[in-house]
């Protein structure tokens, strides 16, 4: 009898928690970091530089960009030990490394 959970190894449910994960961990950060404000205020700070001239306040909010996005993707490589090293899943992991891989490019664009 196969395990129940060896459905999950093929590249589309990688790439399907690859994307899930930093979403999650993204609401996660946003839970433990809030301060007391409203997503909207979280995710214009994350979008947005926050003033145009003072610099000591941009890249105190680049940090926290960097510091985010480093953690949502973080999660990404606990999926991809539990693939890869616990359950030796490897089309899933494949799946996983791709969209890990395809997330740092984009924040490394969104960034800098």
């Amino acid at each position: 009898m196969k395990n129940k959970l060896h459905r999950l190894d093929n590249v589309w449910a990688g790439i399907g928690l690859g994307f899930l994960i930093p979403i999650l961990g993204f609401f996660v950060i946003f839970l433990f970091t809030n301060n007391g404000n409203p997503f909207s205020i979280f995710w214009y700070n994350f979008t947005h530089d926050a003033f145009p001239y003072d610099f000591q306040m941009n890249a105190n909010n680049n940090e926290m960009k960097k510091n985010t996005l480093i953690l949502c993707l973080l999660l990404n490589l606990i999926v991809f030990y539990l693939g890869y090293f616990t359950l030796k899943y490897d089309q899933f992991t494949k799946g996983i490394v791709a969209t890990t891989l395809l997330l740092v490019g984009l924040s490394f664009i969104f960034i800098y």
